[in-house]
Parts: structure tokens; sequence; C-alpha cells
């Protein structure tokens, strides 16, 4: 009865509001169909290269007495085409080892600055971090390998989590972490090297799927080589199967609501315009007759 009232009052204010608010609900549907298209499938493979590999806070210490300790950051350079961010979280540290025997050294871990996100549809950068402690009794039974000017391989065994956390329009999430590993190295140089450039070097950083497919590159390499993917494929196949359904069923509900929203809400604005442009034609035809009877009555 209030609805039948405002129109019958307010017929092109209202005509004008159902219009509007239809636009706006097409304009929402047609924006989470192509979200929708996006996020099909709901997870792409992310891959990485590696970039530079910065040696720092390197301390040489003394055989028996002291240690030497040095850190290494690795930042990998990746791409995320999925229309939402990609975090990385605190993984389970990955081991360091130190020359050709591969001696352990200390560990490597993510380091989730906040810089260590992936935006979404861009580019980002990951970075990682290992702590390597050579102890006063270690120094001294590495300490041939260290005096080599030719430089000292450093493997890394660099452990990545990545997490997903995905939340659907009414209900519905994809929510996962994933480990991924992979095998780099690095030369260093010795302390001959550090004696006689006064600062310590390194090479560039290479990785391989294992230790027997790396091939450390020498000191004076200076280009990074390998990849990193992050694939679909190594995640659980049941929480990607979960996560496309609810993302199947929240976005074709939400999907349902504003188009069929948009039509009524159009269908009821072409009626009130119709209307409208009826009643005034049926006004002007009135007036119309109304002067024709007028001009008879005078002509009379």
């Amino acid at each position: 009865m209030v609805y039948r009232c405002c129109c019958q009052r307010c017929p092109r204010a209202w005509a004008g509001c159902t219009l509007v608010v239809g636009v706006v609900s097409l304009l929402v549907g047609i924006w989470l169909t192509s979200l929708n298209n996006r996020l099909t499938p709901v997870y792409q493979d992310i891959t990485c290269s590696f970039g530079s590999a910065k040696l720092e806070n390197l301390k040489i210490g003394i055989p028996l007495i002291s240690p030497t300790t040095f850190g290494v950051q690795i930042e990998m350079k990746c791409f995320n085409p999925n229309p939402y961010t990609i975090s990385f979280d605190y993984s389970k540290p990955g081991e360091v080892y130190l020359g050709d025997d591969k001696t352990i050294v200390g560990n490597s871990m993510v380091t989730p600055y906040s810089s260590s996100g992936l935006p979404a549809g861009s580019n980002g950068s990951v970075f990682a971090t290992t702590n390597v402690t050579i102890t006063g009794t270690m120094l001294l039974s590495v300490l041939p390998q260290l005096m080599l000017s030719t430089g000292v391989p450093v493997y890394i065994e660099l452990r990545q989590k990545l997490g997903v956390d995905l939340r659907f329009f009414f209900g519905g999430e994809f929510k996962v972490q994933q480990d991924f590993t992979k095998d780099c190295g690095m030369m260093i140089s010795g302390l001959a090297g550090v004696i006689e450039n006064g600062k310590a070097e390194q090479g560039a950083l290479a990785c391989a799927d294992s230790w027997a497919d790396l091939e450390v590159p020498s000191l004076s390499s200076s280009h990074s080589s390998g990849s990193m993917s992050f694939a679909g494929g190594n995640m659980d196949s049941k929480t990607i199967e979960e996560a496309t359904n609810a993302k199947d069923l929240a976005m074709g509900i939400s999907m349902g609501v504003t188009y069929g929203a948009a039509s009524i809400l159009l269908l009821t604005s072409c009626c009130l315009l119709w209307s409208i442009c009826r009643t005034g034609r049926d006004s002007q035809e009135l007036k119309v007759d109304t002067a024709l009877e007028e001009e008879s009555k005078v002509s009379v």
C-alpha cells in the first residue's frame, strides 16, 4: 500500500531511483563475473627467479679460540598471477653447509618482512636469510679450504612456506600453507681473498631441485641462475578441490543475487517510465478533446 501510494505521488522519482540502483546492481554483477573468471582456476602457479645474494655481518674468528660468523641474504623475484596477495610465513629452517664435504655450519629461513609478500597480479620480492656460525674447533677443520684464493662453496637448503588465506562472499574460504624446498649454493672468498681485497666477496647464487643437479658458479661469476616454482600440483588436491567448490558456490550466489536484483529493478523502472509516458499522453489527448468540445459549444 505504501509502495503504491509513493509510486502514484512521485512516479518519476521512483523510476529514477530504480533505474540507478538497477544499473549499479548490473555493474556489480558484471564485476563479480569478471572476478569469477580471474579466480578460475582458484590458484595459478607462481614462478620466481633468484636475484641478488648479499654477504653481510662477517666476523672472522681465530681457530680453537673464537668463531667466525656471517649471514647471507637471498632475494627471489616473483610474479603472482593470482588476483589476491600471497604471503610467506616462517618455515622450518634449512641447513647451511660449508666446503666440498658439506660441513653443517648454520641454518636458513624465510624472513617475512613487510616486503616479503606478492601483491595481487604483480611482481614482488621474497627474502631469505642464512645465519652461519663456524666454531673455533670447526674453523680449524675447514681452515685449509678457507685459505684457498678461489673461494669456498656455501650450500644452502632454502625452504619457503607459501600462505594463502582467501575468503569468499556468502561463506567459504581457501586457506593453505605449503612448504617448498630448493638446494642452493654460492662461493665466498677465502681468508686469502679477504686479506688481498680487504673485504669478503661472494659469487653468484645458483639453485636446483637437488644437490646432484646443483652447479655452484665461480667466485668471479655475477649472474644468478635457477628458478623456483610454487605449483598448485604440489599442494593438497583435496584443499584445491574444496576451495574451487567454495568459490563456485559463493560466486554463483553473489552473481545470482545481483543479476536478479538488477533484472527486477530495471524492469520496474521500465514499467514506471512507460506508465509516466502513457499518463502524459492520455493527459494530452484529454486536453485536446476538452478543447474541441469547448470549440463546438462556442460554435453552437
